[in-house]
């Protein structure tokens, strides 16, 4: 099966290997529920979309369903493993990721950004109605969100502040950065 497509599994049920689900596709009377499960030439991509080594596994699975006529309502929980690397020695870190996800996507563009000089929905779970959802997009979002900005392994250890052992301490970057930063460049002159 092509890794790009949607399908339907029975009774309202998609399997979302794809990127997107398809409003006009969707039930308006009963919920729609989905699985995305992407294989592994997308979680290489997305993996690289967030600056992570690898994404060892992911799931987003929920329903969307119709609120009103012009709103629809997606709720969902993803779960993933993530490896990034550490700030301090660029060693492999894992996280786990498990989190509910909650978006409503509304067709009247004045109830997502009610100010006209606001560019940004107030509610951050808002967004505007398009044809279609896409999945990917929202995952790379709650990721991004979700993930350590500087991943840190437990025992790693911060070098010297001003490198190479010289003692230097922090009253000194503090009360002497531009003497600290002199003896730097003379080091790296040598």
């Amino acid at each position: 099966m092509n890794e790009q497509t949607i399908h339907s599994s029975g009774e309202g049920t998609f399997a979302c290997e794809g990127q997107v689900l398809e409003i006009a596709g969707l039930s308006e009377k009963s919920s729609n529920r989905f699985r995305y499960t992407p294989g592994k030439a997308i979680l290489k991509e997305l993996a690289a979309d967030i600056s992570a080594v690898a994404i060892v596994k992911l799931a987003f699975s929920g329903e969307i369903r119709t609120v009103t006529p012009g709103e629809w309502r997606l709720k969902g929980h993803l779960g993933a493993t993530v490896t990034q690397q550490c700030v301090v020695s660029l060693d492999k870190v894992k996280t786990r990721i498990s989190v509910p996800v909650e978006r409503r996507y509304l067709s009247d563009p004045e109830r997502v950004y009610p100010a006209v000089d606001c560019a940004v929905p107030r509610d951050d779970s808002l967004e505007l109605l398009t044809p279609e959802v896409d999945i990917y997009c929202l995952v790379r979002e709650v990721m991004l969100l979700e993930l350590p900005t500087y991943p840190r392994k437990d025992d790693a250890v911060v070098p010297d502040m001003a490198g190479n052992g010289t003692g230097t301490t922090d009253y000194d970057l503090e009360r002497r950065p531009f003497a600290v930063l002199s003896e730097f460049c003379q080091r790296q002159a040598k």
